[in-house]
């Protein structure tokens, strides 16, 4: 899969959304992802819209199309919360549709995620109050909450958060914001510019963490070979990782390319591994300091080895 000359590296078995310059948005339904553990709990999505049609939803309240959330399918996707460093970090969820995913991140870090530092820049109470999708461009609208309170950092990453999680669905490239049912072109007093054409992930660099790790979300039950999917912008465009066993000890490790020179770029790799140690393992990843050789950039991602 190609856009603007630059190749989505190929994700066995996973639904594979859009591609940007922010890489390849996968939908991780992938036999390798078998179970998000402690995250997925409380967080299923309502509607009957899968999000990767191209036709215009709206969605509000409880329901898509008259269809109730037990009956739905679901998906897995990513949603963003913000790390101890208040850069973006992504977490699983299964949900039926773009609609379920904003509620999935409303609700905030679950489980592991909390365990981990994540965070939300998004005010408690703040409400879905509806969601349609037309021509690529999605417009959310958000109870007066959503900007409320908090500093020019808190406003851009709030912002991005959800920019960033709906911009995983095939068929939303922009997001719009509305605030009760008011069409917004700034948030805050601050003034995070998000309109009157909507914004997309470029608008974000700020939020970025120098290595986003996408896949595998964190808790996650993985087998060999584990899928590494992310964006990054590293020295060299080297991404290193790293995988131990319950015991700590390392059961495989190597490097990927991703982006370099202030430019993010996705970078993936298929991790092989043996061990006969199953349970809580680690995957890490990260940068080597030209100058040192220590690690900069470390992302530790609690995986379950079977």
């Amino acid at each position: 899969m190609t856009a603007g000359g630059v190749r989505c590296p190929p994700v066995p078995g996973v639904l594979v959304a859009n591609w940007s310059r922010r890489g390849c948005r996968a939908l991780a339904a992938s036999v390798t992802v078998l179970v998000l553990a402690g995250v997925l709990a409380g967080c299923g999505g309502d509607g009957d819209d899968d999000g990767g049609s191209g036709s215009t939803t709206t969605t509000t309240g409880g329901t898509t199309g008259g269809t109730q959330a037990s009956t739905a399918p679901t998906i897995a996707t990513t949603v963003y919360f913000l790390d101890a460093n208040a850069r973006l970090a992504a977490a699983g969820r299964q949900v039926a549709n773009a609609q379920g995913a904003v509620e999935a991140l409303l609700a905030g870090p679950q489980g592991v995620e909390q365990e981990l530092g994540y965070t939300t820049a998004i005010p408690a109470g703040t409400r879905l109050l509806g969601l349609a999708v037309a021509d690529e461009v999605a417009t959310v609208d958000l109870s007066g909450e959503f900007d409320d309170g908090g500093g020019g950092a808190s406003m851009l990453g709030r912002v991005a958060q959800v920019v960033y999680t709906l911009t995983v669905f095939t068929d939303i490239d922009r997001v719009k914001f509305a605030i009760d049912g008011q069409p917004v072109d700034t948030i805050g007093a601050e003034g995070v510019v998000v309109g009157p054409d909507g914004v997309d992930r470029a608008a974000f660099d700020a939020v970025l963490p120098k290595i986003l790790v996408e896949l595998p979300p964190p808790g996650t039950i993985v087998s060999s070979p584990l899928l590494l999917r992310g964006i990054s912008n590293t020295f060299e465009a080297t991404v290193n990782y790293e995988l131990r066993d319950p015991q700590g000890a390392v059961i495989a490790e190597g490097f990927t390319n991703g982006g370099t020179a202030d430019e993010w770029a996705p970078f993936a790799a298929d991790i092989e591994y043996r061990t006969s140690q199953t349970g809580a393992g680690v995957l890490a990843v990260f940068e080597v300091s030209p100058e040192d050789g220590s690690r900069t950039g470390l992302v530790e991602i609690p995986v379950v080895l079977e």
